[in-house]
Formats: structure tokens, sequence, C-alpha cells
């Protein structure tokens, strides 16, 4: 999230994709976003993971291995949308409660 300089008010957030390699045993992410049609900004993103372990034990059983949906972030973190504000507001939450961090 980045802030004004002059206000330090949230002003922008930087959305990433997920991470398909497979670096220090962490297995790969992909983020599904839910765009808005007419302003292109993000409304929502799911995130899964592909559990690579799982995945080659099924493939010895011929079953097709499939990505495990992880959250949605707006409706899991109880988010009003994905605005700066909203981001901020949830970053002041994790430091907060332990039980949200």
């Amino acid at each position: 999230m980045s802030r004004s300089l002059q206000s330090n008010k949230p002003v922008g957030v930087e959305f990433i994709a997920g991470n398909f390699g497979t670096y220090d045993g962490v297995n790969p992410t992909a983020r599904l976003y839910t765009m808005h049609k007419e302003h292109q900004v993000p409304l929502e993103f799911s995130i899964y993971s592909f559990d690579i372990e799982k995945a080659n034990a099924l493939a010895s059983t011929g079953e097709d291995p499939q990505m495990d949906h992880l959250f949605d972030f707006v409706r899991d973190f109880d988010l009003k949308d994905l605005s700066p504000s909203s981001h901020a507001a949830l970053s002041e939450s994790f430091l907060l409660s332990e039980q949200v961090a």
C-alpha cells in the first residue's frame, strides 16, 4: 500500500500475481481477480494453491490434480472493498489483533 507524502493517507495498492515456481518448497499459487467492467479496478480476488506432494500422489493413481481454493480476500477479511483505505485498516488490524493476524 502506498501513502501520500503530504497527508500520509493511503492512495494506492499494488496487486500481484501468484507464483507458479516451487522456490524453497513453497507450493505454486494463483490469484483470480474479479474486475469492475467499466473502471477496470479489482473488486475481489481469490487465492488458489497447487499442492505438489498431493499432485504427485494423485498422479500415481491416475487422478487429475486440482488447485485448492484458499480464500477470498474481501469476504474472508470482511473488507468493504479493495480500496487503499480498506487495505490500511486491515494492515492496522494485523498489528492490533493476534487473532486477525
